[in-house]
């Protein structure tokens, strides 16, 4: 018994220096909420249509910006002739994980102006697609990317429908 004292002494002190560290209160967590459905890998952005009173807006494309290095956005404009729709595709990049926003924005030939967003909650996921219905003759599309708080116009380009 006596050699097995000194073993069971130790152990005790040892478990109770062990125990101390995790005695000490820690503020309590408050769970975050969290959305109960996870995006499609494809899906429709809502559209929101702004009939215009001031003058037409112009069809021309203007310039757009190139994201810094390190931040690449790749975004798809594809063409649906027989339907005459628009899709914008979100094809991913360097900043998928620090992009906060895609804006959408079409102006039609009758100069309505089409405007789409993205929820800013959540990543965004590949393949996210805006389906949006143009006209014939010349739409021009408008795409800006919010990545770190800071806005991209990335696109900017008429597609054509006869």
């Amino acid at each position: 018994m006596k050699p097995f004292m000194p073993f069971l002494i130790s152990s005790l002190i040892i478990g109770l220096l062990l125990c101390t560290g995790c005695s000490v209160p820690t503020a309590p967590i408050t769970p975050t909420p969290t959305s109960t459905t996870a995006p499609p890998t494809t899906t429709t952005a809502p559209i929101t249509t702004v009939p215009t009173t001031i003058g037409v807006p112009s069809l021309t494309p203007g310039p757009t910006v190139t994201v810094p290095a390190g931040f690449d956005t790749s975004i798809g404009i594809y063409q649906d002739d027989p339907i005459r729709t628009i899709n914008i595709r979100y094809n991913g990049g360097k900043s998928q994980i620090l992009l906060q926003r895609i804006d959408v924005r079409v102006i039609t030939s009758t100069g309505t102006i089409i405007r789409s967003v993205t929820n800013e909650e959540g990543q965004i996921p590949v393949g996210y697609t805006f389906s949006i219905k143009g006209t014939s003759g010349v739409n021009r599309v408008e795409v800006t990317v919010t990545i770190n708080a800071v806005s991209y116009k990335v696109v900017d380009t008429t597609v054509v429908f006869r």
